[in-house]
């Protein structure tokens, strides 16, 4: 029976990615954190980073401030901030290449 031949390893792609992260324990789909999530958003509807730049966009995403995988208590509401979908992933690009 024939096979596939395995995939190429490019040597100029780099072996970087979510797997190469630090993994936490925190499954952010229980329950309980989508519970908690919703309640924080519907506390603070704007997006902390973009009011401080002066802009009104609404929030979307609960975050940690202080990263689980830094030592963030998950559960802490002072750990957490409002941000939209596009300031979180600036601030979780910045994360990984922090680790």
């Amino acid at each position: 029976m024939p096979t596939l031949p395995k995939p190429l390893k490019l040597p100029w792609i780099p072996d970087k990615g979510f797997s190469s992260m630090k993994k936490s324990d925190f499954d952010y789909n229980q329950r309980t954190w989508r519970k908690v999530s919703k309640a924080y958003l519907a506390q603070h509807p704007l997006c902390v980073e973009c009011e401080s730049k002066g802009l009104i966009v609404a929030s979307c995403v609960t975050d940690h401030a202080v990263p689980i995988s830094k030592g963030g208590d998950p559960w802490d509401q002072a750990n957490y901030q409002a941000l939209c979908r596009r300031c979180h992933a600036k601030k979780t690009g910045s994360d990984v290449k922090k680790i």
